[in-house]
This record gives C-alpha cells, structure tokens and sequence, in this order.
C-alpha cells in the first residue's frame, strides 16, 4: 500500500526508539518534571508515558513483522505516530524544558514528517481497492463528526475566562492549540470526505480511530490515577474518555474485520 516502505519504515523505527527511550526514562524518573508541571497534572503526564511505552513497543513489533501488502499494519502504524505527534506536541509547547526537551522535540517533528511523508507515499491503486460497508461509513462519518461537537463548546468555555482575564492557563492552554487548529478540524473534514464517500478517508479513517484510542486511554488512565496523588479524580472527564476510548477501539476493530482491501497481484 504504502511506496518506499523501508524508508517509512526506518523513520517509523527511529521515532518508536525515541518514544520508548523518552518515555521509560519519564516513567522511571518522574522528578524530571518537578517544577515544570503543577501537581494536579502529573497523574496524565504519568499516563502518557506509560501509554507510550505500550505504543513505542507495540511499534517496534508491527514494524518487524510488516510487510509491503499488509495495509492493516500500515495504518495502525500510521494511527500511532499520529498519538506521538500530539502526544509530545503536549510537551514541546508546555515548553517541558527538562533533560528530554530537545528529544520532545524530535520526536514531534519527526512525527510530523512521517505522517506527511507517509501518507504521500501510499499508492493511488490503494484508494481503488478499498471496499467499506455504507452503514460502518456512516457511523463512523457521525462519531468524527462528534468529536468536534464535544471538544469545540468544551475547550473555548474553558478559556473564555482566561481571555476575558488576560492571563494564561496554569494548564491546558497547549491542548487547546493542538486541538482546535490541528486536530478538530481533521476529524470535521474526514467526516465530510466519509460522508461524500471519498477514497481518502474511507482508507485512512482508522489511523484517527488509533489515534484516538491511545490519546483518550492515556487520559481515562490519568483521571484514574489522580487518587493516588490525593487528587480529586474528574468523574465526568474519566467517563467522556472511557467512552471515546472503547468508542475508537470498537470502531478500529469493525474497520479492519468489515473492509476489505484487494492486495496487488
């Protein structure tokens, strides 16, 4: 599916090192971070670590075990870079300047590139070959589409007061950046494509569904964890991304039992 795989997959190899070596490094030596997040945020910067040794290891394995027509693989690949990319976007804009900062910084940008030189990569056969059911495009089409709904309202009430004050966020402020100028738009524009029924989002709507699935269970796990940091845990934000998370899992999983992909002879 994709064109020049060694090279994808060399770059793949080389970001899912770094992520795993940035983050078993955080997750052993969490005082890295001392003084340069507040203690109410250290329970999801340790979920996101921990969540990100899984997905730098799981990495590691999809990418020796893939080849040229597994196009599953590919996009879970894919899916997963795409957390990486947000996930240390996070960190480089929270401006963590601790011993890892130029290794965040890597790692984002790296990302970044891969996930635009890997998409460019894929063949046009690729989007002739894809079959989607109708009733999964449309279901899929309205979860994106809710995305947006749930995220746009939720983030601009949270800094209303903060413009209306003129000050900065103690936290948060580099979520919303990344998600209402990067990622709310992409879930919008996939949903219109899904809904128009275009090749491009009906091959790569489940690289969002991986994506989602590892930002939203690397969240759920930090509200769960915030007890044992004699924090109050957020019952409403624990529950929106236990539901986005299973809701991406069971989606990924339809995609790839229920669409079909005719290989190259």
């Amino acid at each position: 599916m994709i064109n020049q795989l060694k090279r994808n997959k060399l770059l793949w190899f080389i970001i899912a090192l770094m992520a795993l070596i940035a983050s078993l490094i955080s997750v052993a030596h969490q005082g890295i971070y001392q003084g340069l997040i507040i203690t109410d945020n250290i329970p999801g910067v340790l979920a996101q670590d921990l969540i990100t040794v899984l997905a730098s290891i799981a990495m590691l394995f999809l990418i020796i075990k893939i080849d040229e027509g597994d196009f599953v693989k590919q996009l879970i690949l894919l899916g997963i870079i795409g957390y990486l990319f947000y996930g240390y976007g996070i960190y480089v804009l929270a401006k963590i300047y601790n011993i890892l900062y130029f290794l965040y910084m890597a790692i984002f940008g790296l990302s970044f590139f891969s996930l635009v030189y890997g998409i460019a990569n894929i063949s046009k056969e690729a989007f002739d070959k894809i079959e989607f059911p109708d009733t999964l495009r449309k279901v899929s089409a309205a979860f994106l589409f809710l995305i947006p709904v749930i995220f746009y309202p939720m983030w601009v009430i949270r800094m209303l007061p903060f413009i209306q004050e003129m000050r900065v966020p103690a936290s948060g402020s580099n979520v919303y950046i990344l998600d209402i100028c990067f990622v709310l738009p992409v879930f919008a524009i996939m949903a219109v494509m899904l809904l128009k029924k275009e090749d491009f989002a009906i091959l790569l709507t489940p690289v969002l569904f991986i994506k989602g699935f590892t930002l939203c269970i690397s969240v759920a796990l930090g509200e769960l964890l915030k007890p044992l940091y004699d924090l109050t845990w957020n019952k409403f934000n624990a529950f929106l991304f236990i539901f986005l998370t299973l809701a991406c899992l069971v989606l990924a999983v339809l995609y790839f039992k229920k669409v079909s992909y005719s290989k190259d002879d």
